[in-house]
């Protein structure tokens, strides 16, 4: 929420309910699948990361399809 911007002075930051749920069953379960992946550089990388690059180095693990889905839904819809 920093990187894009989402959060500043005038916007602080949130965390709605509807979102923690959607998000945390799928980070829970990418995460417990992953546990070598769960770092500040892997967690940056992904938040902040090319699309590409993330897809290369994440999108086979366990459970990335659908953490990535729902970060995405959280962005596209805030």
């Amino acid at each position: 929420m920093y990187d894009n911007g989402m959060v500043d002075r005038w916007h602080p930051e949130k965390y709605p309910t509807k979102w923690i749920d959607r998000i945390s069953a799928p980070a829970g379960v990418f995460f417990d699948a992953n546990p070598e992946i769960l770092n500040n550089e892997d967690i940056d990388q992904m938040c902040c990361g090319e699309l590409n690059e993330n897809q290369t180095k994440y999108g086979s693990l366990v459970g990335y399809k659908e953490l990535d889905e729902a970060l995405n839904d959280y962005f596209n819809n805030h």
